[in-house]
């Protein structure tokens, strides 16, 4: 029997300025659309958009968008 080692696929990485970059074309799109267009979950765009301080958690658990 033989193993071999596969390349594993891990979640995509993605950079800031591809998200600034779609954010610049249109910056009502929601997390989920910019999610599909980069290909990763919107979980993932909405911690990048927290960590850019381009949103932030409201008192009341929603999310407020500081992006205008």
């Amino acid at each position: 029997m033989e193993i071999e080692d596969k390349p594993r696929s891990g979640p995509k990485k993605f950079e800031d300025k591809e998200l600034e970059a779609l954010l610049e074309e249109d910056q009502n799109q929601t997390h989920e659309k910019l999610a599909e267009s980069m290909g990763v979950i919107q979980q993932a765009v909405s911690v990048r958009l927290r960590a850019m301080g381009m949103i932030q958690k409201q008192g009341n658990g929603g999310i407020g968008c500081l992006m205008n």
